[in-house]
């Protein structure tokens, strides 16, 4: 998936699943947009493979909620999924919350 940073601040993008735990942390500066890779779930034909999710893009700015735009602030994470997996952006000196 990809995420597109409107924010005045740089994010950290990352994707995780229940059972596949999380993705790689993507740094995102602001006006850019990145593509966020699902986490590692093993070798297929001598590739490495990882989680697909959806080919949307998300965009997060300092602004309210709209459909695929999300309010990003320092403080206030968006975790955009469902109970089995999804995506999480945060402010950059922000640690990841678990639990």
């Amino acid at each position: 998936m990809q995420v597109k940073n409107n924010a005045s601040f740089t994010v950290i993008a990352l994707t995780w699943h229940i059972t596949y735990g999380y993705g790689q942390e993507v740094s995102i500066e602001p006006g850019e947009t990145s593509v966020v890779l699902g986490p590692y779930i093993g070798e297929m034909g001598g590739c490495d493979c990882t989680l697909h999710f959806s080919d949307v893009t998300y965009e997060c700015h300092e602004g309210l909620d709209a459909a695929n735009v999300f309010h990003i602030s320092a403080g206030n994470q968006c975790i955009i999924g469902n109970e089995q997996s999804g995506l999480t952006i945060r402010h950059y000196l922000e640690d990841l919350l678990v639990g």
